[in-house]
């Protein structure tokens, strides 16, 4: 196609996909002792857990950026939260495309035929089905891939995780360009319709990140951030984990693990401490609590 994705250096391998065709008849046992015919080359997606270290094109936001606990009410329940921004990043050398009818569960990813036109679904083989929801909760109102990413609250040695995110799925499409190298964007705004927003009982959907590209949840949505509500007042960090069910076939599966932002998030509040606190003839007194801000 004369069209660079990625630089050399971090191309994957590609992988291959193969068709098998079966015949009847003597032809059969030509055919066994014979490689396998119609070997498809295409070209996977690689997503990463990303907290914006993979950016090397301004896109607006370059890191992943944490706001400080504040009291929301939501749903008519007042909580504290930590709002952050997220990323769904695919390095990899094929599009991850997601697209099918939800109304019969036949869901797939889609990988591009080596030299195909990312534009014609006709150039995609299917691979393997995967988990939609049409997501009413966060006020969106569209079709979300589930378990495209999860965040995480971990304590201060980051040896235990203490609560997870509100958000798990998510409408897929390209907004930040994370690559200079990186070529024209395919599933815009305007391909992916918002993923049928409004509309619960479409029969196709579509959705998908570039290579070079990412999805970006700004801290601003609904449910993109961390309930610490029922947190003991402490420092913390973040962690993002992506393709947490593994449904994505990918070029690199190892990357897909926990990673921590750089900063520490501070729950504040009052900390717990031994002190001897003296009265008189039973006459209250006031006690100092050390603060955590």
């Amino acid at each position: 196609m004369g069209m660079s994705w990625a630089s050399a250096a971090r191309r994957p391998k590609k992988r291959r996909l193969t068709r098998l065709m079966m015949f009847l008849g003597p032809l059969a046992t030509v055919l066994a002792v014979m490689p396998a015919l119609n070997a498809i080359d295409v070209l996977y997606p690689d997503l990463v857990s990303d907290w914006g270290e993979y950016d090397e094109y301004p896109s607006g936001i370059e890191d992943a950026r944490v706001r400080p606990v504040e009291e929301i009410t939501y749903q008519g329940s007042d909580l504290l939260v930590v709002r952050f921004d997220g990323f769904v990043t695919n390095i990899g050398e094929g599009p991850l495309r997601v697209a099918g009818n939800p109304q019969t569960d036949s869901v797939y990813q889609w990988l591009l035929e080596d030299g195909g036109d990312p534009t014609d679904p006709a150039d995609y083989q299917a691979g393997p089905k995967v988990s939609v929801i049409y997501e009413t909760d966060d006020g969106h109102n569209h079709w979300h891939l589930k378990n495209a990413q999860e965040y995480a609250l971990w304590n201060e040695a980051k040896t235990e995780q203490v609560t997870v995110g509100a958000k798990v799925g998510f409408c897929l499409y390209d907004i930040g360009q994370i690559w200079a190298s990186a070529g024209t964007r395919y599933y815009s705004g305007s391909v992916v319709q918002f993923c049928d927003q409004g509309d619960p009982s479409s029969t196709t959907i579509e959705m998908g990140v570039t290579p070079g590209w990412k999805d970006i949840y700004g801290n601003t949505l609904n449910q993109q951030w961390v309930d610490v509500s029922a947190v003991a007042p402490g420092v913390y960090y973040l962690s993002n984990q992506t393709d947490t069910s593994n449904q994505i076939v990918e070029s690199d599966e190892t990357n897909n693990g926990i990673a921590f932002h750089p900063e520490p998030v501070t729950v504040p509040g009052y900390l717990p401490t031994d002190t001897n606190a003296a009265t008189t003839n039973g006459v209250a007194v006031d006690v100092a609590l050390p603060a955590l801000s």
